[in-house]
C-alpha cells in the first residue's frame, strides 16, 4: 500500500476518534484514547454515545495476547454465547493490511472486515471495523496491551465510531464476553 493511502487511512482514523470521543482535535482524540481511560473501570464496560471501552487482565505475556488478536485464534475466543460466534478469520497483519472474519450472528451469517491502521507488536493495534453489507460507516478499534508482572497483560479495547449509545453498549457486551473466553483460553494454556 502506498504511503499516501496509509496516511489517508490514518487521518480517517483520527477524525473518527475525534468525533467519537468528543475531542477538540484528532491529536487530542488519539492521546485521550491511549492515555489510560479505563484505570477506574477495571472489569467494567464503559459505553458512551459513540464508543465503548472494556479492559481485562489476562494470564499471558503481551506477545501471546497480541498473537491472539491477530491470528486464527480469533475463532476460538471471539464469541458471545447465543448471540454470535466467529468461524473464520484471516488477515495481513501490517499497517495497511486487510483483515476479514465471518460467522453467525443471531443465527444469521455475518461478515466483518477492515484495515490495520497501526501495528506496533506487542503494544498497540489499531484497525477499522466494517460490517459487510450494512449501511453503517466503518468504526475503529484500538487494542492497547500493557505488560504486567508475572507474565500477565492488561488489554484495553476502545471501539469508536458508533452512531448511538445502544450500539456502543451491544459491542461493549460483545467485547466483554469475548474477553472472558480469551481469558479462559489463556488460563488453559498456562496450566499446560
Amino acid at each position: 500500500m502506498e504511503r499516501s493511502s496509509i496516511q489517508r487511512i490514518a487521518r480517517g482514523f483520527a477524525l473518527t476518534a475525534c468525533l467519537a470521543l468528543g475531542a477538540s482535535s484528532p491529536t487530542a482524540a488519539v492521546r485521550g484514547a491511549l492515555a489510560n481511560p479505563l484505570e477506574e473501570a477495571t472489569g467494567e464496560i464503559v459505553a458512551r454515545n459513540g464508543y465503548t471501552a472494556v479492559e481485562a487482565e489476562l494470564p499471558a505475556g503481551a506477545e501471546r495476547v497480541f498473537r491472539a488478536l491477530t491470528s486464527q485464534d480469533v475463532v476460538i475466543w471471539w464469541v458471545r454465547p447465543n448471540v454470535f460466534d466467529t468461524r473464520a478469520w484471516q488477515g495481513e497483519v501490517r499497517a495497511g493490511g486487510h483483515w476479514k472474519s465471518g460467522g453467525s450472528f443471531r443465527d444469521q451469517p455475518y461478515e466483518t472486515e477492515g484495515d490495520f491502521i497501526l501495528v506496533d507488536s506487542p503494544r498497540l493495534l489499531v484497525q477499522t471495523w466494517n460490517a459487510v453489507g450494512k449501511s453503517a460507516p466503518p468504526s475503529t478499534v484500538i487494542f492497547r496491551l500493557t505488560p504486567l508482572p508475572g507474565k500477565r497483560t492488561r488489554l484495553h479495547i476502545i471501539h469508536a465510531g458508533f452512531g448511538n449509545l445502544e450500539s456502543a453498549r451491544e459491542f461493549g457486551f460483545g467485547w466483554a464476553s469475548s474477553l472472558l473466553r480469551l481469558r479462559e483460553l489463556l488460563e488453559k494454556e498456562s496450566r499446560r
